[in-house]
């Protein structure tokens, strides 16, 4: 096992990302109101990005890990598309609005 030295660029990797970080963050409150139309799109954008970019996943994956182009399309490719789908299906059930009990040790 090498201990080799961590490069600057490594290093400053965390700082470089902190602006878009920051930039999610803030569009977190904004986002948190947003109807399900608007999520429903959203999540249709990344599996259409998915789908549009599957070669190039599939070639970083390969390239960083020798993982074959086959076993991304399953663990990888499919499993999002099929999360992503399942989402968009019950996004509008796990949004509206329900009554939940309040438990008796909380009345006061």
């Amino acid at each position: 096992m090498t201990t080799a030295p961590i490069s600057a660029s490594l290093a400053s990797a965390p700082n470089r990302f902190q602006f878009q970080f920051d930039a999610l963050r803030a569009q977190a409150p904004t986002l948190r109101h947003e109807g399900a139309a608007a999520r429903r799109q959203r999540l249709r954008q990344l599996a259409d990005w998915l789908t549009a970019h599957r070669t190039d996943i599939q070639q970083a994956l390969y390239q960083d890990f020798r993982k074959p182009p086959a076993e991304t399309d399953v663990t990888e490719i499919w499993a999002s598309l099929v999360e992503l789908k399942h989402t968009i299906r019950h996004l509008g059930q796990w949004l509206a609005p329900r009554r939940v009990g309040t438990p008796l040790a909380l009345m006061g």
